[in-house]
């Protein structure tokens, strides 16, 4: 009688530990994945958006390609077009509407002065971006896509935020935005 007693106990134990939280109690799990550029810490939801290494060119870097990550809208977002420019079957990822995050190695101030002095000076205008002031500058239209620069100072760096957009979804845009709402620039 007394060996029946224990697995009956077991069992209450384990029962009255199952009855004390449900599944609307515990946590909501979160559904976004954390990345990296040097110290900038972002994140995004993996269900909304990819992320894809690309090599990019920004006006003012002197002609060099830059390594950077790009989010991309996934293509199963509700009313989200062609994710190619002018109805293209395919493009390279570069040219998807989409926001790129590069960590440049010249300090922001070789940059900002560099802009300065080139065509798009005028299209440059005071931004603040995870509370670093820096510049922002509208690079007009850019293989079909409307083009936005970003450029902030980070760590004796500058992080270069592009922004490449089309007749983007409300949620494509909303999950974008908080990727850039999500910064943290590490200082």
């Amino acid at each position: 009688m007394r060996r029946a007693a224990v697995p009956i106990a077991g069992l209450i134990v384990i029962t009255l530990a199952g009855c004390g939280s449900s599944r609307e109690d515990s946590p909501a799990r979160s559904t976004t994945t954390e990345g990296h550029i040097g110290p900038v810490t972002y994140r995004y939801d993996p269900a909304l958006l990819t992320a894809a290494d690309v090599r990019v060119s920004f006006p003012v870097a002197l002609g060099h390609e830059i390594y950077a990550v790009k989010l991309l809208p996934a293509r199963g977002i509700e009313g989200s077009p062609d994710l190619c420019p002018d109805e293209a079957e395919g493009c390279p990822v570069e040219v998807q509407p989409g926001l790129t995050l590069a960590l440049l190695e010249q300090p922001y101030e070789r940059y900002a002065e560099a802009l300065g002095g080139s065509d798009l000076a005028q299209a440059a205008d005071p931004t603040t971006v995870a509370g670093e002031e820096g510049l922002v500058v509208d690079g007009g239209s850019e293989d079909g896509l409307e083009v936005e620069y970003h450029l902030v100072p980070v760590d004796n760096r500058a992080l270069l935020i592009m922004r490449q957009r089309d007749d983007q979804s409300p949620e494509e845009k909303q999950a974008l935005d908080q990727v850039v709402a999500s910064l943290d620039l590490g200082g």
